[in-house]
């Protein structure tokens, strides 16, 4: 055996034995099984707060409900289309925004809730449309003695079914011909209002 190998066998031994390697301290060791159970944490945590059911019927879900928050908005808007409608503020409210829709100084429709109006009919209207829009049951009239109906929107399929409502309440409110047509009130006239509607 040669001088050089005598001298590593000790070595070798040594190594497989584990002697001379240097080893983790034990607050390296509590360091390192503490990062483990965070990361563990951290996973659960994420597979907590995913949405179920697949990525993409999620987001569908959220843009159907940020529609439904606008839904009475976008029928105020289409509304402005008929002729002598206005917008201008409610005598049911102190908002100051145009949540109203006017025709000849007379209020016709508001919004109630982010997916409710309430329109203003006639009662002979009323009469002459039980067969039509008053047997909608997207219409209901809980109050006999009032002339405001209640129409629920349900989807943007009904858009096209309360500006009809609208439309019928502005032909009926709308002054005779060559008569003056009158703005929404404001300030102090629409504050009157407010105190007695």
């Amino acid at each position: 055996m040669s001088k050089f190998a005598t001298l590593a066998a000790p070595l070798c031994v040594a190594a497989s034995a584990g002697i001379g390697t240097p080893a983790l301290a034990p607050s390296s060791r509590r360091l390192a099984t503490k990062r483990q159970k965070v990361r563990s944490r951290r996973r659960q945590l994420v597979a907590i707060a995913k949405p179920s059911g697949p990525r993409k019927s999620w987001r569908r879900r959220s843009l159907e409900f940020t529609a439904m928050e606008s839904l009475a908005r976008q029928a105020l808007q289409a509304a402005l289309e008929i002729a002598d409608v206005e917008p201008g503020g409610s005598a049911f409210s102190q908002s100051d925004d145009h949540d109203a829709l006017w025709v000849d100084a007379r209020q016709i429709v508001h919004e109630k809730s982010p997916s409710v109006l309430e329109v203003r009919l006639t009662k002979a209207a009323m009469r002459a449309q039980r067969a039509g829009v008053m047997a909608d049951p997207r219409l209901s009239h809980a109050r006999k003695a009032s002339e405001w109906v209640t129409v629920t929107l349900g989807g943007l399929d009904d858009l096209s079914f309360i500006h009809q409502v609208i439309a019928l309440a502005a032909a009926i409110h709308r002054p005779v011909a060559g008569a003056v047509l009158r703005g929404p009130p404001v300030g102090a006239d629409l504050a009157r209002r407010r105190r007695f509607d």
